[in-house]
């Protein structure tokens, strides 16, 4: 159990024991959840390469749709990689969030705005990318984002082993992302395989 899930339950209980509907408050007994952090790192520069050149090894060994979706995991790493984005918001991008190299979204975790200019190698990647439907690039737009982001984290984590780089995650793109902005270097170090 959560350590948010077990205060909404101590909650409803004191709710239930003012109201005199019980007479203890059984969730006072149970104790909160001991978490333990995993911290991501971000890629290095040659990790990023490795991952990069998997791409065109993806799509030689990915049967239906192999091509495409390799084509369009090239796009998604790239624009996880310089936007910082979450995954979620990356699988969702649409062409109407880019203006000119600049993107701009509210994220659908937290709502908080996202501007940020994209690299021209990054934008000449969505441009070939080919589009599930006219305005989205990784998904049709209908049907449940969730289940569409699931089936791309599949495709990533087997990215990462065909690349061979260790301990790969999605949220990796978005710490590299960061340590590049915390290093004041606009692309930080930019990669073209």
């Amino acid at each position: 159990m959560s350590a948010k899930k077990l205060e909404r339950l101590r909650a409803f209980f004191r709710f239930a024991q003012k109201r005199k509907w019980v007479a203890e408050n059984p969730a006072l007994d149970l104790k909160a959840p001991k978490i333990s952090l995993c911290p991501t790192l971000p890629f290095s520069r040659e990790e990023m390469v490795l991952i990069l050149a998997a791409t065109d090894q993806y799509k030689e060994e990915m049967p239906s749709h192999g091509i495409e979706n390799g084509r369009r995991i090239r796009g998604l790493v790239l624009l996880l990689r310089y936007s910082g984005m979450r995954i979620g918001d990356a699988v969702n991008f649409s062409t109407d969030r880019l203006e000119g190299s600049r993107l701009f979204l509210y994220t659908q975790k937290t709502g908080v705005p996202v501007n940020t200019i994209l690299p021209e190698f990054v934008l000449s990647a969505l441009e070939t990318t080919p589009k599930v439907k006219e305005k989205f690039f990784f998904w049709s737009g209908r049907g449940k984002l969730e289940s569409i982001v699931r089936s791309w984290q599949m495709r990533l984590r087997r990215l990462f082993k065909l690349s061979g780089a260790p301990n790969g995650h999605p949220h990796r793109f978005r710490d590299t992302s960061l340590e590049c902005l915390l290093n004041e270097s606009r692309f930080c170090w930019t990669i073209t395989v």
